[in-house]
């Protein structure tokens, strides 16, 4: 078992190392593809660790929101503090709900060349809702956890286009630091030492 756990850490400080190094780069003017962050996925296959790194992420997010999706977050941020505080294999339905109302306050969609596209007004709210269904579909944690760290991360400027940009690095950094100290309690700079 010590073994296995030791395993364990060695692989997380490898993948917070990769994270670390990409948002050094990101902070050198480089650009990269939004999939670099799937090193995430093994990261959030723990739905406990996937539901606080997305109870972390929508508490980040939430200052930014448009003021019409703040109270609608908030929900968000109560229903995943009571599910993560007592976790239970029935969600309850105000957890449900709350995916339902963030879902219907972007709706709307428009036709595209390859099918329908639901319009995001709001990126932060779209962040809550993942950070619902991380926890309402636990065995689903590693899907909804990156598809948050994805939208967490994402910006688009128009010389570098979309994915992880310059602007990405404070996120990416951000993701390394709740990563360094969930593992480990400590912070990510003093452990993560790039050479």
């Amino acid at each position: 078992m010590l073994l296995m756990k030791e395993q364990a850490s060695k692989t997380a400080v490898a993948k917070l190392r990769r994270l670390a190094l990409l948002a050094r780069e990101l902070r050198d003017g480089k650009r990269f593809e939004i999939t670099r962050l799937t090193a995430l996925k093994s990261l959030c296959e723990d739905p406990t660790a996937a539901g606080q790194f997305t109870l972390h992420l929508v508490k980040r997010a939430k200052g930014n929101a448009k003021k019409r999706y703040k109270p609608l977050i908030a929900n968000a941020l109560q229903q995943l503090k009571k599910q993560l505080a007592n976790p239970r294999d029935q969600v309850p339905q105000s957890l449900w709900e709350a995916i339902r109302e963030l879902e219907e306050s972007q709706n709307e969609t428009r036709k595209h060349r390859w099918g329908r596209v639901r319009i995001i007004h709001c990126g932060e709210a779209l962040l809550a809702e993942y950070g619902l269904r991380c926890v309402a579909r636990r065995w689903e944690s590693a899907h909804w956890g990156y598809r948050a760290a994805r939208q967490y991360a994402e910006r688009y400027d128009p010389r570098h286009g979309t994915g992880l940009i310059p602007e990405s690095a404070s996120a990416v950094e951000d993701i390394v630091g709740f990563w360094a100290r969930y593992h480990f309690g400590r912070d990510a700079n003093k452990m993560l030492v790039l050479s």
